[in-house]
């Protein structure tokens, strides 16, 4: 049987929308062809459209309607990746921060940091993916989040102060030593995100360890948060 033939009638055996990964495909499967054979023939199955491209090495068969051809939604792509119940990786971004009050701005684009993700970053559709290499769980899940909230608090857009001021509250009460330790063995964020976070405890008066994270001679430009705090009896 002629390569390309064996190669189709395995692609055609996936179900529509269903993401193929085609370099595992040949290493796993299709090792015994020249690769370069393989790879044509894959865009030949892409400029007959009987795959598309949903990111660089990965295809799908697309789900043919009247309005078109469907590629994998981002629901399957986030399942994929996080697993059925999600517990393989973590939200970030615009979705997390509409779910937390944190922002009225919406995002087509979700964010997500993956456990053991190939390559550093991933992006498929419009679900963007950078690896974690520690075990997530809920307590260094919360930790992420608020690293990713207070790297990028400066430039977030339309920001519900109520809604900061609450987690900020939150991110006091919630604050593990141990956990945040284990985080920034492989997390890494800016040494002025630390000293935010560390800002936010000390209002708080939450007893951490954050300040062996980064220089105190140094001066970090991060919010008063006083004046974030003022601002509600204005």
């Amino acid at each position: 049987m002629l390569y390309s033939v064996k190669i189709k009638s395995r692609i055609i055996e996936f179900k529509p929308k269903e993401l193929i990964f085609v370099s595992n495909l040949w290493q796993n499967e299709f090792n015994n062809i020249p690769q370069t054979a393989f790879f044509k023939t894959i865009e030949r199955l892409k400029n007959s459209e009987t795959i598309v491209q949903v990111s660089k090495g990965i295809y799908c068969i697309p789900e043919k309607t009247k309005f078109g051809n469907l590629k994998t939604p981002a629901r399957d792509v986030i399942t994929f990746y996080l697993g059925e119940n999600g517990k393989n990786g973590v939200e970030v971004g615009y979705n997390f921060y509409n779910l937390k009050n944190l922002s009225t701005q919406v995002s087509k684009k979700r964010e997500f940091y993956v456990y053991k993700l190939k390559g550093q970053t991933k992006n498929i559709s419009n679900v963007a993916m950078k690896k974690l290499s520690i075990e997530p769980n809920e307590s260094r899940n919360r930790i992420i989040q608020v690293l990713n909230f207070l790297e990028n608090y400066s430039k977030i857009e339309d920001l519900n102060m109520n809604g900061v001021r609450a987690y900020f509250k939150e991110i006091a009460n919630d604050f593990n030593d141990t956990e945040f330790e284990n985080v920034m063995y492989d997390f890494k964020c800016k040494k002025s995100t630390i000293a935010f976070y560390e800002l936010i405890l000390n209002y708080f008066e939450v007893q951490n360890d954050l300040g062996k994270f980064f220089s105190k001679l140094s001066k970090y430009n991060i919010p008063n948060i006083e004046e974030i705090y003022e601002t509600t009896f204005r």
